[in-house]
């Protein structure tokens, strides 16, 4: 059966949305597992193998870490990390597979949940916020950067994943909340 020809948006479009559908379909599946831990495990490998296909190469997609800087700060327990294949990076070798990484080697960090209830959006935000900043000097920043402070902040990439929640309104403020 062959596909309406559309444009490249809308070819991405159909295929993004059939991808979100198999993630749908796959959390759905897992969510037949009755512990908890093991349900929120198998949606991390899920996000993780989403990720995976979709990276470049040089992105190395891990699951659960922690980021550490040269200060001596260390974040709490991220679910998933994403890393670049030029910084150094620690990782226990048992069953868990956790990595320690450098924060300059780190574009971005994911906090995944099955459903984005307040207090799960509030511990995903905890997690997020222990990761130190990036401390870069400006000397190091490329100067075609219009505005280094801006992208300095946003370093790496700290991101809430879920499967599910509630109105899109209610997250909104619930979120107002925690920052307040």
């Amino acid at each position: 059966m062959s596909r309406i020809q559309h444009n490249v948006y809308e070819n991405l479009a159909i295929y993004f949305q059939d991808e979100a559908d198999i993630l749908d379909l796959r959390a759905s599946k897992a969510s037949i597992f009755q512990n908890k831990p093991d349900t929120g495990d198998k949606r991390e490998n899920i996000l993780a193998d989403f990720l995976n296909r979709h990276l470049p190469d040089r992105c190395k997609v891990n699951k659960g870490g922690y980021i550490i800087d040269s200060y001596n700060n260390e974040s709490r327990q991220t679910d998933i990390v994403i890393t670049n294949d030029l910084s150094l990076q620690f990782k226990e070798y048992h069953e868990l597979e956790k990595v320690f990484t450098c924060i300059e080697g780190c574009y971005a960090l994911i906090s995944v949940k099955s459903y984005l209830s307040k207090g799960e959006l509030f511990d995903a935000l905890d997690n997020l916020y222990s990761i130190p900043r990036l401390k870069l000097k400006r000397s190091q920043i490329s100067p075609t950067i219009e505005d280094p402070n801006n992208i300095l902040e946003e370093m790496p990439c700290r991101i809430v994943f879920a499967f599910d929640g509630p109105e899109i309104e209610t997250t909104k403020i619930n979120l107002a909340e925690h920052q307040q």
